[in-house]
């Protein structure tokens, strides 16, 4: 529901969410969501892709779960865009601007009716401002009728003046003997459509196309083989099963976030993807675990627990006793942990919560 009118500042909600210089148009994001999804961005989009492609750019501008978009608004911005995605920015940003002008963040169909037939009502006063000059209608008019006068003229003197057509002479043909044999000219080239424009980044680097970009990530970690179940996990979006298989059979594991810190960019691989429920970035990397915790709540003891004490402790997040206990304490600590780095926060160690904390903490 929207907020009360008395309560809603037009500029401070433009300026929160980064929404006040046009997010559809910038175009800051666009080769990334192309790339990731090996589409051409000169092709038109599906009625699903737009619907991805909306959300993506809304996420990427910090709106995402802010702007609420009606049922089947995204299949109207379809209809009329016809999947062009030039027309989906144009028509995105106007209605946008439209709804924060009426202090909502609801976006409704006739937002984006609105913002589709804003160029017609624009040539409308454009015409309406003309009619209502008289001087410069009257200049218009005149030019075009001496337009129209000239051309006449011309016609009719190239009319009356009729050049005489010149039929050229055939040339003679050589007589053909029966040791000669006529040979027929050689077919030219076939003329080949020029290549449609390929997508580049802002290197000017080719784009790898995501399966290789994929080979590359598997490859620095020697898990190549497993190519066909992660691009299965990448489909379904569940990760459990190749996680499982590659840390039994090489003691890998998985780790996956929304984010990393850029320290591990460093030490690692990272493969990225967008990841469509709900639509978002997702980073993935391999890590041998140093330390894994089974077993966690309150009294429980052993070398492992007083390891995560030293690690908490180093970050400054843990100032008590390193006793090798579980209590409320630590756990408390834990949970910082988790929200200073954006983690789900499962108040338990788990194993992407201790590879942040083992990078963090060394």
């Amino acid at each position: 529901m929207d907020e009360p009118k008395s309560n809603f500042d037009n500029a401070e909600f433009l300026n929160h969410f980064r929404l006040n210089t046009d997010p559809f148009s910038s175009g800051r994001e666009d080769l990334k969501f192309f790339h990731s999804f090996n589409l051409n961005v000169n092709q038109p989009l599906t009625a699903e892709q737009t619907i991805v492609y909306i959300q993506f750019v809304l996420n990427a501008a910090g709106a995402n779960h802010q702007i609420i978009i009606e049922e089947k608004t995204h299949q109207e911005v379809f209809r009329l865009s016809t999947g062009r995605v030039e027309q989906i920015r144009t028509i995105m940003d106007r209605a946008l601007h439209n709804a924060f002008k009426d202090r909502t963040r609801t976006i409704t169909k006739k937002y984006i009716k609105d913002a589709f037939i804003d160029v017609p009502k624009r040539w409308k006063t454009v015409l309406k401002s003309l009619t209502s000059n008289s001087v410069i209608t009257k200049i218009i008019i005149a030019a075009v009728l001496f337009g129209l006068i000239g051309t006449a003229v011309v016609f009719w003197s190239g009319k009356g003046e009729k050049t005489p057509i010149l039929e050229p002479e055939p040339e003679p043909i050589p007589p053909v003997t029966t040791k000669e044999k006529i040979q027929a000219p050689e077919p030219s080239p076939a003329v080949m459509p020029e290549p449609l424009p390929t997508l580049h980044n802002t290197d000017e680097k080719p784009i790898q196309s995501t399966n290789d970009k994929l080979i590359e990530f598997l490859t620095a970690y020697n898990l190549e083989k497993y190519e066909p179940l992660f691009l299965t996990a990448i489909f379904s979006e569940n990760f459990d099963d190749i996680t499982d298989r590659i840390y039994n059979e090489t003691g890998m594991m998985l780790i996956h976030s929304t984010s990393f810190p850029a320290i591990v960019g460093k030490k690692y691989h990272i493969y990225e993807k967008i990841l469509l429920n709900p639509v978002h970035i997702r980073f993935f990397l391999f890590w041998k675990p140093t330390l894994m915790i089974s077993n966690y709540g309150n009294g429980i003891k052993g070398p492992k627990i007083r390891q995560l004490q030293t690690m908490l402790q180093k970050i400054d997040l843990y100032h008590d006793e390193i006793d090798g206990i579980v209590d409320t304490k630590l756990t408390r600590s834990l949970i910082r942990f988790q929200r200073r780095n954006q983690l789900e926060q499962t108040e338990f160690p788990d194993i992407t919560t201790l590879f942040f904390l083992t990078i963090l903490s060394e």
